[in-house]
């Protein structure tokens, strides 16, 4: 799937921090990981349209650790039993993916992030349990933001998430903040790919 970079002039006031790895990559051959420290080199990142076939035309920028169909995990920290393994996707292709099994836990490495950002989406499947998916943001500045709910059908199908909401604040500039998602305590099994943040604000 070829990805589309926003014209210039609707790429204002974003930002991500790392580029994304290439497709098959696998986890434990990632080079080293430098994640950044201070909002000051926040850098304007490539933007997407990864959900084009599901009819969302809106451009996703993508936080360290993935690529299109295929998570690697860079700068990612794991705990619970949460891992990354490859798997059939939605489209076919097999790549790597989050597995989240009851009482795991992920959180991505910092992301720039400024009041333009207001949302971000992912595929989801639940594979056996009650899905019982949270995912939150964590800012360097202000704390923890109000969990959101991933729902996801039974069956073990992928499915478009619905949108996840940031809370950025809207009197800072550029923040930094960590991507978390947690499984609950119930016994489940959640995968999650593709996730992409949306630096536009609508």
């Amino acid at each position: 799937m070829p990805f589309i970079i926003r014209p210039p002039r609707m790429r204002t006031a974003i930002a991500a921090c790392a580029a994304a790895l290439m497709v098959g990559a696998v986890p434990a051959q990632a080079s080293k990981f430098q994640e950044i420290t201070s909002a000051s080199k926040c850098t304007e990142p490539t933007l997407y349209q990864p959900f084009l076939s599901f009819g969302d035309s809106n451009y996703y920028a993508l936080p360290a650790g993935e690529s299109y169909d295929n998570f690697t995990g860079k700068g990612w920290v794991l705990s619970g039993g949460a891992r990354f393994i490859p798997t059939t996707l939605q489209d076919g292709a097999t790549g790597y993916v989050l597995d989240m099994p009851a009482n795991s836990t992920a959180t991505s490495p910092n992301f720039c992030l400024n009041p333009s950002y207001p949302k971000a989406r992912a595929m989801i499947a639940d594979v056996y349990g009650p899905p019982n998916l949270s995912f939150y943001v964590t800012y360097e500045s202000s704390g923890k933001t109000p969990s959101s709910n991933a729902p996801a059908p039974s069956g073990n199908v992928w499915v478009l998430s619905p949108t996840f909401a940031l809370y950025p604040s809207s009197t800072a500039g550029w923040q930094l903040g960590k991507f978390t998602f947690v499984s609950g305590s119930n016994a489940s099994e959640v995968r999650v790919y593709n996730f992409y943040v949306d630096p536009y604000s609508r």
